[in-house]
């Protein structure tokens, strides 16, 4: 064994270009799955991972819906009661969502949608959140890049996508209100992200444009699976980690199960077919090295 070993070192070093090719071809069909694989996992932010930049530091999140009551809730979308009987149209009040959370929480307005912003070539349209990112319940939703948070109806952050700094002007909604960029801050998880901070009333002048009105909460104790459904028997839908550990296990989909296993066929193949002839051409080789080894009078050698 000792001497089949030298042999395949000195062979090795004798022939480096083929020695890397086999290397390659073994290696790179691993390094290309494994890249696609890590990619893939990586790439995907879960749930449980994307829930800091819909809470910040909050305890609960609440959004508005357009029914006057919740049957079912999955994420923080919630599926209505029979029939779906929509609301009153009356918006709901701050003093009447906390009325339906612990003694003592405190409410920060939080609406999310989207707005249009003039550009040289029309119009821009890109999300948009309207919030107080100067509370400390927002920590950790947007954190600060350049700059500072807005502290007047007349200032906005944005997201580095959209290509503006500190300083610049920017006009919002179809009545180009113009407004000042005071700070860049980062959407988590996604650098690509194209949106719009600013104060409650600066942006969703169309709350139907709004994916959801509503609020950021700070409870004495952790908000329970109780408080949501509380919530949700007056229309509401509440998001926290009560919510995430009601949620079902995702599973990988078929769609997903069955790309990975033709990735890995095709990876074994591709082994198969490159790298078999150089192994099957190399033990061709060493098979005569060690028939010219045994003419030579060497003995196969055997223990004990």
């Amino acid at each position: 064994m000792r001497a089949l070993l030298r042999i395949s070192r000195r062979d090795a070093l004798r022939a480096k270009g083929r020695t890397a090719l086999i290397m390659m071809m073994i290696g790179l069909p691993v390094l290309v799955i494994t890249g696609v694989l890590t990619f893939w996992e990586t790439a995907d932010v879960t749930f449980g991972e994307g829930l800091v930049r819909k809470l910040g530091a909050a305890d609960l999140r609440i959004k508005t819906s357009n029914y006057a009551q919740v049957d079912e809730q999955h994420d923080d979308h919630g599926v209505p009661s029979g029939k779906g009987r929509a609301n009153d149209g009356v918006p709901t009040t701050t003093a009447e969502a906390a009325a339906r959370l612990q003694p003592g929480s405190r409410l920060i307005g939080f609406d999310e949608g989207s707005v249009d912003v003039r550009t040289e070539r029309g119009y821009d349209h890109v999300s948009a959140i309207e919030i107080d990112l100067r509370d400390p319940l927002t920590k950790g939703m947007r954190p600060l890049i350049e700059g500072r948070y807005p502290a007047a109806a007349d200032e906005v952050a944005v997201t580095p996508r959209m290509g503006r700094g500190p300083g610049d002007t920017i006009e919002v909604t179809r009545a180009d209100r113009r407004v000042t960029v005071v700070g860049v801050v980062e959407f988590p998880f996604d650098s690509a992200y194209k949106e719009v901070v600013g104060f409650r009333g600066v942006l969703l002048k169309d709350k139907r444009d709004g994916r959801g009105t509503g609020w950021l909460a700070d409870t004495p104790a952790p908000a329970t699976w109780e408080d949501t459904r509380s919530l949700n028997q007056v229309g509401l839908v509440g998001l926290s980690a009560a919510s995430l550990a009601r949620e079902p296990a995702t599973s990988m989909s078929t769609t997903t199960v069955v790309g990975i296993g033709v990735a890995v066929f095709m990876v074994g193949m591709e082994t198969v077919l490159l790298a078999g002839p150089a192994f099957a051409i190399g033990l061709r080789r060493r098979a005569t090295e060690l028939a010219v080894i045994a003419a030579q009078g060497d003995r196969r050698r055997t223990c004990g």
